[in-house]
Formats: C-alpha cells, structure tokens, sequence
C-alpha cells in the first residue's frame, strides 16, 4: 500500500511523534472496510486522511497533541480521535459532534460516536478499529476473536446492527437529537483492521471468511509459536500497538531473527520483511504469533 508520494518525500522533515501520526493518516486513505457495506462516507475519509498526509490539509498544534498523546493509549480512542480530527478540519463538512451520550432518565444507552452534517444533511457515523484471528470454521463470525479473546467479529456485528445503528431510532436517541436541534439522520458503521487468517491458508485461493466480510479487506496471518517453523521469512520486526496500523518503513529496525517460544508468552503482532532487488526489505505481511495454549486463556485487554 503505497504512501503519497509528496508526503514520502515529505516525512524527513518532520518530528518523529508527527510523522508517526502522518503514516497512520497515509494508512488510513488507502485501507479498504472490514465489512460490508462499506460507508459512504469511507470515501470522504480516504480523500481528506490522503490531503493530510500530503500535507495539504493542515492540523493546528491542539489536534497535534491530542493525536499523539492517544497514539499510546487505547486504539479505539485513538482511531475514533484520528477519524473525527477529519471531519473537524474539512472544509466540506458543515457541522460535527463527537461522542454524544443517549440516556434514558439516569441510564445511559450509549453515545453517538460522531454526528456530522454534508451537504444539507446529517450523519450518524459509528467507528471501530478491530484485529480478529480466525480459528475452526472460519465461515462463521464468532470464531474469529481479538488477540485477548474478550471479543470476537460475530459479537461486534450483532451490536453494531442491533443497538449502535439503531440508536438514532430510539426513544431516548431521538432526544439526544432534538437537543443538538438534529432532526431526520441516516446512520452506517466504519470499520476498519485486520483478519489474520490461518498461516496454513496462506496459499489458498480464496480465503474463506464470514458473511458481511469485504472480499478486499486487510489480511493478515496468524501461528502459534510452536509451528513457527513454517514461516519462512528471515526479517522480523516486533510490533506495538500504536504500530498496528500504517506500514512500516524502519528498515534499520527489521533485521531480526523469529522469535522463540519464550518469547511469546501472549499474542504478538510481528511485521515480516521480505529482500528487494536493491539490497534492501519491504513489509510482505503481517504475522500474529500466539502462544501455544491461545485459545485456552484470556489475556489483559492491552495485549
């Protein structure tokens, strides 16, 4: 997934917290949805994160901070903060709300992620960063679970569809609504990430995968550390969470060996290298090793 190339000719000259933030940006104008339909506003998202990486959209010095402070937080939040900072900053949208909480009297139902007016008319937009590993049969959703196995894909679709797009529809979301003066809204879900598929799939022609999925989402692969020896490539490079998005570049950082099983005691994404002709590596794809009893334990949500 190639990077603009003025922002690539760009990125030297800046510091090293933005131009992390900017290689999420340049992720996020080319990566398709996890699921089907896609929004129709995936478009706008892919436009203007491109127009940020390229620095032809402009960020002020608070929405810098707030981006980098929560690039090492939770993901979600700081997908949600990535997302929304464009909306906040586009030209073409006429006015936005980020996390709106719906009550009913002294319960709270949930919120809206974000409302946004374009063109005349008004959006509700919930958003979703998830990496889910397919296990069993792979054709049903609920065998495909986050790293931590506190989630899996079937869970995340039956709320998505049944409480946070409906939302708008109910009694006490109409009233959240009423109050931002907000009448008739439309409602879809982004969701974007990852499915690490079963590294012994690695060579089928068409990867199975649960209904709703996008035929063109982001792939990855997945092993438990005692079958490492199948894996083939000879570059390795441990990543942390605020690196799960953008492609990674560092080649200084790469040139490492496969871990060993002691070195996995949770679930661990790895970006894996492959030579190119001028001596150098480039990413080839992205590799969670789980430890050999994954799917026995849950882990720590940070994991």
């Amino acid at each position: 997934m190639p990077f603009p190339v003025s922002w690539t000719c760009r990125r030297s000259d800046l510091p090293a917290a933005r131009s992390a933030v900017l290689f999420d940006y340049a992720w996020l104008s080319a990566t398709p949805s996890l699921l089907t339909p896609a929004p129709v506003c995936l478009v706008f998202i892919h436009r203007t994160a491109a127009a940020v990486a390229a620095g032809e959209l402009a960020l002020d010095d608070q929405q810098w901070d707030a981006l980098i402070r929560q690039r090492h937080g939770p993901l979600g939040r700081y997908f949600e903060t990535l997302v929304a900072t464009l909306f906040a900053i586009s030209p073409e949208i006429e006015a936005f709300h980020t996390n709106v909480p719906v009550r009913d009297g002294k319960a709270t139902m949930g919120e809206f992620d974000l409302l946004y007016r374009h063109s005349g008319s008004w959006q509700h937009l919930e958003m979703a960063i998830k990496f889910y590993l397919g296990t069993g049969d792979l054709s049903q959703a609920q065998n495909w679970h986050g790293p931590a196995r506190r989630d899996n894909l079937g869970r995340k679709q039956e709320r998505m569809s049944g409480h946070q797009l409906p939302l708008a529809q109910t009694d006490a979301g109409q009233a959240a609504l009423r109050h931002l003066e907000i009448g008739r809204i439309s409602s879809e879900a982004l969701v974007l990430g990852r499915l690490f598929h079963p590294i012994t799939n690695r060579a089928a022609d068409t990867p199975i995968m649960p209904d709703g999925v996008a035929e063109d989402h982001a792939r990855g692969w997945w092993t438990r550390v005692g079958d490492i020896e199948a894996t083939s490539a000879t570059h390795w490079q441990k990543l942390a969470k605020p690196e799960w998005l953008a492609p990674q570049y560092d080649r200084q950082a790469c040139r490492l060996v496969a871990p060993v099983p002691a070195d996995i005691a949770r679930p661990t994404m790895f970006c894996l290298y492959e030579p190119t002709q001028g001596g150098e590596v480039s990413e080839s794809y992205r590799l969670f090793v789980v430890p050999d009893d994954w799917g026995d334990v849950k882990y720590e949500s940070g994991s």
